[in-house]
């Protein structure tokens, strides 16, 4: 996907969490989110399942955050939300989910 953008756009990283909780997964995030060069990376969230203080350092950061709520597997909501982020992906050009 990079050879057909210009050379001087960023790759767009999407990591998907399961929660906005601080846990290792999230705090993770967080860490290689700001060790990044802003210069080289667009870093992106996804979050599965909404709540937690996550949001907000996310924002201090400059990288935003969407929310998916997906629950239980058997819904037709969840399909639908989980529909909604296949389409995301491409739409907004991301080269990695993580």
């Amino acid at each position: 996907m990079r050879a057909m953008r210009g050379a001087d756009e960023r790759i767009r990283v999407l990591k998907v969490v399961p929660t906005l909780r601080y846990g290792g997964t999230e705090r993770q995030f967080m860490t290689l989110s700001a060790a990044l060069d802003p210069g080289r990376f667009e870093v992106n969230l996804a979050c599965l399942r909404p709540g937690g203080g996550l949001p907000a350092e996310a924002v201090r950061h400059g990288v935003p955050v969407d929310t998916y709520d997906i629950g239980p597997f058997h819904s037709a909501r969840t399909l639908a939300l989980q529909t909604r982020f296949a389409r995301d992906v491409p739409r907004r050009r991301i080269d990695i989910v993580h």
